[in-house]
């Protein structure tokens, strides 16, 4: 991507094809597509990578994620105006078909399900007659209808800060809904009741995992943390039905059971549970500072974990060198044990971030941005000081 572009999101379709979405400043040109102006953008790839279409959002959109439609559309969701609001374009050329805006005081939306049907998020203040945050924010479930309109189907929280970051929906018609609660707080304010009762954080942030039914109510839930800042950021679900959730905690979370010793400042965690929420193992990415902020399966049923790291980085017998500031990695698991199968990174002197990865015929496609100048697929990409988007395409264990 030429020009200040940062991509916040990415998802895939069935075919391999990509919609990646962000913020934009000032002309950017993607081949032979170009856009100019502030704000947001999407574009949407073919499965051979090339540009279908590049588009600019109005309406002060900021983009926080994004899916595809059953029907081949593109639905992004984030904030404008202070609220959440959630935009739907056309599969085949990018138009705007619709944006809508969520009812009530201030809320941002931070998640949006596959399929684009879902949407989750925070608020405060009052949203409805009947709902109203409880605390710093609570977190909300809506369900989209292809016409545009947001209905408001459950929130919870406590007095803290309660924030979803990922929401899947199965196959099932259940939903799966990670993030963290508690935060800002004391303790002994902490509590929420996730539909199992109510639970305290230990301290500062800590994790949790929802398994929701299609009418969005609690099958069963998880939480994890110590006195540091635990979350959960990422969720996949295998063929067998198990399910993956990313994340980082501070030493030493206690993952329901698996135990987990803390290695650094944010260590990057993963971790499989059966269909009823039992936890079968947890994988910890040992270094300086770590996360994992997506998850993705290839065709060949590789579980991949991507995220941040600085410093070098370690999974298992699996060691990934730092190239000096914030990198990326890209860790290939085996789903049934968390052994890792090989790794691929990216990274400068100077600061990339991650938007996520999708999957790819072969492989898995990895949507970020750097600020320096970041060596991939034999070339540089980026200038110095300028945050410039990209798109990498891995289909090989080996950098």
């Amino acid at each position: 991507m030429l020009g200040q572009a940062e991509p916040r999101a990415v998802a895939g379709d069935a075919e391999g094809g990509l919609v990646v979405a962000g913020d934009f400043r000032g002309p950017v040109r993607i081949d032979q597509s170009a856009i100019d102006g502030e704000g947001a953008f999407v574009l949407r790839t073919g499965p051979d990578s090339s540009v279908r279409w590049l588009r600019a959002v109005s309406g002060g959109f900021r983009v926080r994620a994004a899916a595809f439609a059953a029907d081949g559309d593109v639905v992004i969701a984030g904030e404008a105006g202070g609220k959440c609001s959630v935009a739907r374009l056309g599969g085949a050329d990018g138009a705007q078909k619709w944006t809508a805006a969520m009812a009530g005081e201030a809320s941002s939306c931070t998640t949006v399900a596959p399929g684009g049907g879902w949407v989750a998020g925070t608020f405060t203040g009052v949203v409805s007659a009947e709902i109203a945050s409880r605390g710093l924010s609570d977190a909300f479930f809506a369900q989209l209808s292809d016409a545009g309109d947001i209905r408001l189907v459950r929130s919870f929280g406590g007095q803290g800060r309660d924030e979803p970051r990922a929401l899947l929906a199965l196959p099932s018609g259940d939903l799966l809904l990670g993030g963290q609660f508690g935060g800002d707080i004391e303790v002994a304010a902490s509590a929420v009741d996730f539909g199992r009762g109510a639970v305290k954080s230990a301290g500062d942030f800590d994790g949790f995992l929802l398994a929701l039914g299609p009418d969005a109510k609690t099958r069963w839930a998880a939480t994890f943390g110590d006195t540091g800042d635990d979350e959960v950021t990422a969720l996949a679900a295998g063929s067998d039905g198990a399910i993956y959730a990313g994340g980082h905690h501070q030493p030493a979370g206690e993952f329901s059971g698996l135990a987990a010793r803390g290695v650094g400042n944010f260590t990057g965690a993963v971790l499989r549970y059966t269909p009823a929420g039992r936890g079968e193992w947890v994988r910890i990415f040992e270094g300086k500072n770590s996360s994992v902020s997506a998850l993705a399966f290839d065709t060949a049923g590789r579980l991949w974990a991507a995220g941040e790291f600085q410093g070098d980085l370690r999974v298992g017998s699996v060691s990934i060198p730092s190239a000096g500031g914030q990198d990326l990695f890209a860790v290939a698991l085996a789903p049934a044990t968390g052994e890792p199968l090989g790794a691929r990174s990216l990274g400068s002197p100077a600061r990339e971030r991650l938007a996520g990865v999708a999957s790819i015929p072969g492989g898995i496609a990895l949507a970020g941005s750097t600020r320096g100048e970041m060596p991939a697929c034999r070339k540089l990409i980026g200038s110095p000081g300028e945050a410039t988007g990209f798109v990498v395409w891995l289909r090989d264990l080996a950098n």
